[in-house]
């Protein structure tokens, strides 16, 4: 299987990926956060990936429209460096998601 992402600096805005993944997609924000979680769509601030070629290039293309600094690249340029998944990211990951579920209501 081969899975394409998309590379973002380490210091991206969080907030500014969630939004513009969601503009994208478009989710709830829990739905967002599912994905994460059941890595359908992994993300470490460094990286966010998806099986579809198609759906990494409209990735792609929502965080370069948000002004994030983005690269792509093919899953095994990154599996070799990366560890994809790490559980500190995703707790701040589920507090922003969380904070930003707030800003909505």
């Amino acid at each position: 299987m081969d899975y394409y992402g998309i590379k973002v600096p380490l210091n991206t805005n969080v907030t500014l990926c969630i939004k513009a993944i969601r503009k994208l997609l478009p989710l709830s924000i829990s739905d967002v956060k599912k994905r994460v979680e059941t890595g359908e769509y992994l993300c470490t601030f460094s990286q966010v990936i998806t099986e579809e070629v198609d759906k990494a290039i409209e990735v792609y293309r929502a965080l370069m429209d948000a002004g994030i600094d983005v690269q792509c690249f093919e899953h095994a340029e990154c599996l070799e460096n990366d560890r994809p998944f790490s559980f500190d990211l995703l707790q701040n990951w589920s507090r922003t998601c969380h904070e930003i579920e707030e800003e909505d209501y």
